[in-house]
């Protein structure tokens, strides 16, 4: 006794071409499930404005203290967000820190700068000059965030800056820097550079610095309220789970079919 595929005329080429239906459907399905992967994650990199970066949760600073000439806030600081998440803002001066306000058009007294007038800034308070001389840190703990920026302006007025962010995870390594070209002005005008980040991983410390300001002073800076989304569980778009449905459908597909067109074995 022994098995033998039993020849039945026209029916080999049939179950050629089902075979090759049934491959180009796996094929579309496979590609169907790497598309709907990718459709869920946001490109990662610099972000230029507080519009493009959409955050779901802010801090602001104004929750610190009133502002006043003097730094008047310890170093470092613990900070709520408005969404209830918890971290902390440093300078690395280690000296106190200022809360300032920007001025309204030609009434000077906090920070006559380009920001909004009313924001609620939060100051470096140095003169401190060098690349990257004075870092603001703001810092998540364990939860951490997957994107967040502020608007951004040196002490003086009147040139040309260049701002940079670095983002880093709950090891301390680099996710990525980013620098941004500015002009710091007296504009009252809300015309200071954003600069955000988002689509790196979980970021656990965000820190802002200057590589040039006006009269060298990298050291003295401000920011406006901080943007950001906290990490969570991540959870399939809609699109994402449609996409993730036809894929696993086409495969369910192709293997039904060629089931069903295998060539009987017989005795």
């Amino acid at each position: 006794m022994y098995l033998h595929r039993v020849a039945i005329p026209g029916r080999r080429k049939d179950f050629f071409d089902e075979r090759f239906k049934a491959m180009q459907i796996r094929i579309i399905a496979f590609l169907g499930l790497i598309f709907a992967a990718y459709s869920g994650q946001s490109h990662a990199g610099i972000v230029l404005s507080r519009a493009a970066l959409n955050g779901t949760d802010f801090v602001d600073w104004g929750t610190l203290g009133p502002a006043e000439l003097q730094p008047n806030v310890p170093n470092p600081s613990a900070f709520t967000s408005n969404g209830g998440i918890d971290g902390f803002v440093s300078v690395t001066t280690g000296d106190p820190v200022g809360r300032r306000d920007q001025d309204i058009a030609n009434v000077q007294h906090f920070w006559s700068g380009n920001f909004n007038p009313g924001d609620h800034l939060l100051w470096t308070a140095t003169d401190k000059s060098g690349p990257n001389s004075v870092m603001m840190v703001l810092a998540f703990g364990s939860q951490g965030i997957t994107r967040g920026g502020a608007q951004i302006q040196p002490s003086y007025t009147g040139a040309e800056f260049v701002a940079r962010i670095s983002a880093f995870d709950s090891n301390d390594v680099l996710l990525g820097t980013y620098t941004r070209l500015g002009v710091s002005n007296e504009g009252y005008d809300n015309s200071a550079i954003f600069l955000g980040v988002e689509g790196l991983g979980i970021i656990h410390r965000i820190e802002f610095s200057l590589d040039s300001a006006p009269g060298g002073n990298t050291g003295g800076f401000a920011i406006n309220q901080f943007d950001f989304s906290a990490a969570a569980t991540a959870v399939p778009e809609p699109s994402s789970l449609a996409l993730y449905g036809i894929g696993a459908a086409g495969l369910f597909i192709a293997t039904a079919r060629q089931r069903r067109n295998t060539p009987p074995v017989s005795v």
